[in-house]
């Protein structure tokens, strides 16, 4: 969880994404998705 706050701070993107789940217009189910993580790293 933390590495995934870390990347939404430094990366406007991220933290946009992390927002749209929160407001549900992006589906929670893209976090359980390991991929998601792996994309994150190179990001």
């Amino acid at each position: 969880m933390n590495f995934v706050i870390r990347k939404a701070a430094n990366n406007i993107e991220v933290s946009d994404l992390i927002c749209g789940m929160i407001a549900s217009s992006v589906p929670r189910k893209t976090m359980i998705d390991p991929r998601f993580y792996l994309r994150l790293l190179f990001r």
